[in-house]
């Protein structure tokens, strides 16, 4: 019987540890719980829909907004599947498929960098190739390279993969963003707190 409610006891601290990361544990939606984008994400209950991907695809709307939308989106423990839905609809859109050589030049940075968050919410437990989306994303143009909020999603994602290592290497991926003093400030100053209240707790592995 003891050792049932050890193995208990060690399921639910590693369920728990798993699911305190740097995508799950950064809930900066809430800063923009006033717009009616974000309340139908959080309304979808995980599950992408037609008018939040017209949304993510529209460039006439800002990436912090659509980072939110995601981000209210969340993740499962069992795993989504936002990321192939999107990505039909952006192929469709574009009228090419991603196996096509030409695709990343087809579509908008904002659509690069909205895959490659939606990929590492959709699985959070190995995010090696949404980091190489992020990666791509944040190179995709010169907008996308000076903005804060594509970097700070591509720290995010890169935090989430630096998990397994060193925690200090965690915090630093995340403040190296927020030290950056060329970036073009497009993040609200409380999101970006909701982040960092959260990745401060990293920092004391660094001394």
């Amino acid at each position: 019987m003891k050792q049932i409610i050890v193995l208990l006891s060690l399921g639910l601290f590693c369920l728990q540890a798993q699911a305190d990361s740097p995508l799950t544990s950064t809930d900066f939606y809430r800063v923009y719980e006033e717009y009616d984008i974000v309340e139908e994400a959080i309304d979808a209950k995980g599950k992408i829909t037609n008018d939040l991907m017209l949304y993510l695809s529209d460039a006439a709307y800002p990436v912090d907004v659509k980072m939110a939308v995601i981000n209210a989106l969340g993740w499962n423990f069992n795993g989504q599947n936002n990321y192939q839905r999107y990505l039909r609809f952006v192929e469709l859109r574009a009228g090419i498929t991603h196996k096509e050589k030409g695709f990343y030049k087809e579509i908008d940075s904002d659509e690069i960098l909205s895959l490659a968050y939606l990929k590492a919410m959709d699985n959070y437990f190995d995010v090696a190739e949404a980091k190489k989306l992020s990666s791509r994303a944040v190179a995709s143009s010169r907008r996308a390279t000076q903005s804060y909020t594509f970097r700070l999603i591509d720290a995010l994602i890169g935090a989430q993969q630096a998990m397994e290592g060193n925690w200090c290497n965690v915090y630093q991926i995340a403040n190296s963003v927020k030290l950056n003093p060329s970036l073009r400030w497009d993040f609200p100053t409380e999101a970006d707190d909701i982040v960092f209240d959260y990745m401060g707790l990293y920092k004391k592995d660094c001394q």
